[in-house]
């Protein structure tokens, strides 16, 4: 069975160092990689959160209702393709819930930051009025630098969902 690059054709491109990947290498097992659209060049990977001091609160987070709110308004276009919740509770012992939402371009993400009102509440909060702290980290990479594995080719997982396909089985992993 030939198995494909991780690296899709149209984002390939001459080797500046040389593969230390063994001729003939066969890896262990399969592994998959997500294949974005070609008219995709970047993603943005927001991760928008409340960090509570005393600890998980103790009905549902008024906090995280609040950013899916924001997530889903806008024009649907420009909306988030996929989000996932996330929690923690840290080594103070604060707990973090977090959103963690995917867009196709920093351009979706630029113009849904605006017209969702979100770019405007963020700039206008009021630390003294809120029970929590809020957080935010936006990640823009761009898809040449970007890499997805998983171990099978069903089930997507985070910014996976945003694919147009998955690769068939890799060369380019655990090596």
């Amino acid at each position: 069975m030939a198995l494909e690059s991780a690296i899709p054709p149209h984002l390939a491109c001459e080797r500046a160092l040389l593969a230390k990947t063994p001729a003939n290498y066969v890896p262990p097992f399969p592994a998959y990689s997500a294949r974005f659209p070609t008219d995709v060049k970047d993603l943005v990977m927001a991760l928008i959160g409340a960090q509570h001091r005393e600890g998980a609160p103790t009905a549902p987070s008024s906090a995280l209702a609040k950013l899916n709110e924001f997530l889903k308004r806008g024009t649907v276009s420009y909306q988030p393709k996929y989000r996932q919740p996330s929690s923690v509770t840290d080594n103070a012992g604060a707990y973090n819930e977090v959103l963690i939402a995917y867009w196709r371009s920093k351009a979706q993400y630029t113009e849904w930051a605006s017209t969702s009102g979100f770019n405007a509440w963020w700039r206008n909060l009021d630390p003294e009025t809120e029970d929590h702290g809020w957080f935010l980290e936006v990640l823009y990479p761009s898809v040449d630098r970007f890499e997805t594995v998983f171990s099978d080719n069903v089930v997507p997982e985070g910014a996976a969902h945003m694919r147009e396909s998955v690769s068939g089985e890799i060369q380019e992993h655990v090596y």
